[in-house]
């Protein structure tokens, strides 16, 4: 069996009830931007469909969004992994229903790998997100990816989504590529702000070894070391001098 073409002229279902109906085994292939897509067929069971990562219906559901694919079907190729069961017709619809609401929340989340970060502070969060979403704000970190908070919370990829989507419609957070830097020792700010890059450029000298009680001179004051003074005196004085 050869079949090939365009998915804007043969769409997905028809193609899979094509296959069904015609008691074949293999592959129907997708190809488009991206990972390409399998649905392996066996005596016309659809009962494999993975596309990079995801397997099942959440597979078959990013089949389903695509508008410009191209397919071809290989016969007689088959795979070990299953991830549907016989009830073929259940498994379409769900993942036509997960289609239709990924493509509204595409605009936002074009993958899973965007970084989410607050735009607020964390306490002012709280009250404005729901009780079953408080999981997502506290993973919330400005490091874990959307597919690393997903996979923390074991959440499917739409779930955690439809909760980040919301959040950012509220002005709560912002998504990003880059993971924000965390604060350390050296550079207690944290980020690319004016102090944050002063003081990360500034080397504290080392610290004075230790005089003798009995040779310091009784009535001279100890200078506060680099060390005690707090980061803001040490920029004041790299600014004053």
């Amino acid at each position: 069996m050869k079949l090939e073409g365009s998915i804007r002229t043969f769409p997905l279902r028809e193609l899979i009830d094509m296959v069904v109906y015609s008691s074949v085994t293999g592959v129907l292939n997708l190809f488009d931007q991206g990972p390409p897509g399998h649905l392996y067929f066996r005596d016309s069971v659809l009962y494999h469909v993975d596309r990079g990562a995801s397997r099942g219906e959440e597979a078959l559901a990013e089949l389903f969004e695509l508008s410009n694919a191209t397919f071809a079907f290989v016969s007689d190729l088959t795979v070990e992994e299953e991830s549907l069961s016989d009830a073929l017709g259940q498994h379409l619809q769900n993942a036509e229903r997960m289609a239709a609401r990924w493509r509204q929340l595409r605009p936002y989340i074009p993958h899973l790998d965007l970084i989410p970060r607050l735009k607020v502070t964390r306490e002012a969060a709280i009250p404005r997100v729901g009780i079953a979403h408080h999981q997502v704000l506290a993973a919330i970190d400005g490091r874990a990816s959307l597919q690393q908070i997903t996979t923390d919370l074991g959440w499917t990829a739409i779930e955690t989504a439809e909760v980040i989507v919301q959040m950012v419609a509220d002005g709560l957070i912002e998504l990003g590529s880059q993971p924000t830097v965390a604060p350390t020792a050296a550079n207690p700010f944290g980020g690319n702000g004016v102090f944050g890059r002063v003081l990360a450029q500034t080397q504290l000298p080392p610290r004075p070894s230790a005089v003798p009680q009995a040779q310091a001179h009784p009535q001279a004051p100890t200078p506060p070391s680099a060390e005690a003074r707090t980061p803001e005196e040490l920029i004041l004085q790299l600014l004053r001098g």
